[in-house]
């Protein structure tokens, strides 16, 4: 038996309204990707920009402050060193990681280097301060520090394996 012309008709209109409409999904999944990445382009600046302002105002704070009364170390339960130049050269490059983290909230397509750096860096320093919590030379203070980086340094996986996925 031999379908009727009017349903050869009716099959071939639904089949263009049905391209059509999945020519516009197609085209509203574009539009969403895309709004997707500027978000995620704004979400990484804010980010990496907010980092690089954390590690100057830690860098800038504790250069100064020592300067100011060395009893600051106290404070966080640190020992006052003998000599500022390990303390001063540590602040230096937490500052130098800021300038890179402001690099890398300039350009988010071009920097992945850098973010893989900022990623060990935070690690690091918790895992540093976790170690030198439980040998009893640094106090909950300094914990406290050291698990803002590691925030920091979770929420740099999190965007780089983002960013990788988006392009």
């Amino acid at each position: 038996m031999i379908p009727p012309l009017s349903l050869f008709i009716a099959k071939s209109t639904w089949t263009r309204i049905i391209q059509q409409d999945i020519g516009v999904i197609s085209l509203y999944s574009r539009k969403a990707v895309g709004e997707t990445i500027l978000e995620r382009e704004r979400y990484h600046q804010l980010m990496f920009l907010t980092a690089a302002i954390w590690n100057w105002t830690l860098a800038i704070a504790f250069l100064v402050l020592p300067r100011i009364d060395m009893n600051y170390f106290l404070v966080t339960g640190l020992v006052i060193p003998n000599t500022m130049l390990w303390f001063d050269s540590f602040m230096g490059l937490v500052f130098a990681f800021g300038l890179g983290f402001y690099f890398v909230s300039r350009n988010v397509k071009e920097n992945h280097g850098l973010i893989q750096m900022a990623v060990f860096e935070k690690t690091w320093v918790f895992l540093i301060a976790i170690l030198w919590f439980v040998f009893g030379q640094a106090s909950i203070l300094v914990i406290a520090f050291a698990t803002v980086d590691m925030i920091f340094g979770l929420l740099f996986i999190e965007d780089l394996l983002a960013i990788r996925k988006l392009n």
